[in-house]
């Protein structure tokens, strides 16, 4: 909903909808991954992403499609919802299964869109993985944004992720089922979650990864270092590490990373783990 500065510090409960976009076909799952994006165009108001992880379009089935929709009202440039439609290219990637946003993560102060697709390369070990970099300068320079319409999106209107993009380290790892924006000093970094990888040397123990933006990204040329591999409880396999992540600042203003494991256990059960984990990277 876009924001009224006259509204600050009051409670608004909302019991109708102002805007509602329904998946084309029943295995769309539109809705999936959703984030915030901070105001991109300028006019006070903030945008959103969804994400469809098993939409197709054109020939790709369950590529994944990612929608950003432009901040709209009275006191915004838009009257009604318009944005701009993504697809990943790739077939059964689950593309938009995971979406963050927040922040700059190159530094130029428009808001950036990071976009898990964790099924990615498919293959008998499971799938390899992948994370999508949308820089808001991008997004602007798609042109006009143009109005919603349910159903499939035309081909014309529809703009591939981009080329920046993190590989998953290891066949099978799923990496980018979760991702986040990390707040520091030297700009915002891209958390990701891997939660069946094998980094730790255990199986499954799964880990969360911190990134910095790179210009010089060359997917072809393998995976990026990570500044830091959070494996949790690493000789406790099957835990699934890097399920859920996010990221925040505590009071000092040290960064700090939120992660889940579904299994994560200190005894042999499925308890689950959550651990705060403080970056004192760059």
């Amino acid at each position: 909903r876009p924001r009224d500065p006259a509204a600050a510090g009051k409670i608004e409960v909302l019991c109708q909808e102002a805007w509602t976009y329904h998946g084309s076909a029943p295995t769309d799952r539109v809705g999936q991954g959703v984030a915030a994006v901070p105001d991109l165009d300028g006019d006070g108001c903030d945008e959103a992403a969804f994400g469809a992880y098993l939409e197709e379009s054109g020939a790709n089935s369950a590529e994944g499609v990612v929608r950003v929709v432009l901040g709209w009202g009275p006191n915004c440039a838009h009257a009604s919802p318009v944005g701009w439609t993504l697809d990943s290219e790739v077939a059964n990637s689950n593309a938009g299964w995971a979406l963050a946003s927040g922040g700059s993560v190159d530094g130029d102060g428009l808001a950036d869109l990071v976009i898990g697709g964790y099924n990615v390369a498919p293959g008998l070990d499971g799938a390899l993985g992948q994370v999508w970099v949308v820089r808001g300068a991008d997004l602007l320079a798609l042109g006009e944004p143009i109005p919603f319409t349910e159903g499939e999106p035309d081909e014309a209107s529809v703009h591939p992720f981009g080329a920046y993009r993190i590989t998953g380290l290891s066949p099978g790892s799923r990496f980018g089922r979760s991702v986040a924006l990390m707040p520091t000093s030297a700009g915002h970094r891209i958390v990701v979650g891997s939660p069946r990888s094998w980094l730790s040397g255990y199986p499954v123990a799964g880990a969360a990864l911190v990134y910095a933006y790179d210009a010089a990204w060359d997917p072809v040329a393998g995976p990026l270092r990570p500044q830091l591999n959070f494996a949790g409880e690493s000789e406790r396999p099957l835990s699934e590490v890097g399920e859920h992540v996010f990221a925040g600042l505590q009071p000092d203003g040290t960064p700090f990373l939120g992660v889940g494991a579904q299994y994560g256990n200190g005894d042999g059960l499925d308890h689950g783990a959550a651990y705060l984990v403080p970056y004192g990277g760059p």
